[in-house]
């Protein structure tokens, strides 16, 4: 944070103004809970790809940096990378904050089930254990798309989402290709 000020040429209590914490400095802000209105128009009729759609949803949410133009984002989602990775308690921090996002995908899930119960993947489970399966595969794929982008260090910010899109992609691809439980029962 002592080097943040200095190179803005503020002092600590100026920075602290604008910006709430050390965390949210080196982070970004946490993820936002969805609003009346993308609950409205997630909610408001059938996804052909139930997951694609919260998918998009929820990287409008998770990303920090909106304010920023694309190319500054796209250096300050780096750079807040590689200091998390520095860092193993900023590390887990991060993640933890994507973690808090399971509760509300969860949520909205069940939401869409109510009221859409024919468009369930899975009928065996209940909604419960259904929208919390779906929602670790959002989140996983979510890490996986953004570590990939950040290691991949010529890719602009408007190529992260696609990444993001991909990585659901392999894991749905990947866990189509296994084994009926039946057959991995030994």
């Amino acid at each position: 944070m002592d080097d943040i000020c200095e190179a803005a040429g503020i002092s600590k209590r100026t920075f602290f103004n604008y910006v709430d914490s050390k965390e949210t400095a080196v982070l970004g802000e946490p993820p936002r809970d969805f609003n009346e209105e993308q609950r409205g128009r997630f909610l408001s009729h059938r996804h052909a790809n139930v997951v694609a759609a919260l998918l998009d949803l929820t990287l409008d949410n998770v990303i920090s940096g909106q304010f920023a133009d694309p190319e500054q984002r796209a250096v300050l989602l780096r750079r807040r990378k590689r200091i998390r990775r520095s860092d193993p308690d900023l590390d887990h921090l991060g993640s933890s904050r994507l973690n808090g996002s399971y509760a509300v995908l969860t949520e909205m899930l069940q939401a869409y089930y109510q009221a859409f119960p024919e468009a369930k993947l899975a009928p065996e489970l209940t909604d419960a254990e259904e929208s919390a399966q779906l929602a670790l595969v959002v989140i996983g794929a979510i890490r996986l798309g953004f570590s990939s982008w950040v290691d991949a260090k010529t890719e602009s910010y408007e190529q992260l989402r696609p990444r993001c899109k991909a990585s659901l992609h392999s894991i749905t691809r990947l866990c189509r290709a296994l084994p009926d439980k039946e057959e991995n029962d030994d």
